[in-house]
């Protein structure tokens, strides 16, 4: 399947991004404002975490559904099989970092999501007005 590759800085980004995903679903930004380092040390950070015991300080708490989540304690619902993964829920307003892992998360969190919002407007933009009618703007 072709993937349409759609470099960040064009002028036409915004289109292109909503004609590849009305005709695949599927397209790659290329050259992002994200810096490639943020996503190495943040990953690298939370490799660090999930190889050592230190994980199992920050199970989550099931009122808040926020922190360390072990092997196969999720599972998707209607199965009863746990699901084969482990993963530390993250909320950037609320949610404590555990010790090792620096302000790259939360600064990686908030460029992700600065840009999830710009690709949006992109997309509402280059939408028909009807559709940008069913819009909701926060």
């Amino acid at each position: 399947m072709y993937v349409p590759k759609i470099p960040y800085l064009d002028p036409e980004a915004g289109s292109k991004l909503a004609q590849a995903l009305h005709q695949t679903g599927f397209a790659v930004i290329q050259n992002s404002p994200i810096p490639r380092d943020l996503i190495t040390q943040t990953y690298r950070e939370w490799q660090q975490f999930f190889a050592s015991d230190q994980k199992h300080q920050y199970v989550f708490e099931p009122s808040q559904q926020s922190g360390y989540f072990p092997f196969q304690t999720e599972q998707a619902k209607d199965y009863h099989q746990p699901d084969l993964k482990e993963f530390f829920h993250f909320y950037p307003q609320r949610t404590q970092l555990p010790r090792g892992i620096s302000e790259s998360t939360r600064n990686l969190c908030d460029r992700l999501t600065t840009l999830a919002v710009e690709l949006l407007g992109w997309i509402e933009l280059a939408s028909p007005p009807a559709v940008q009618q069913q819009f909701q703007t926060p």
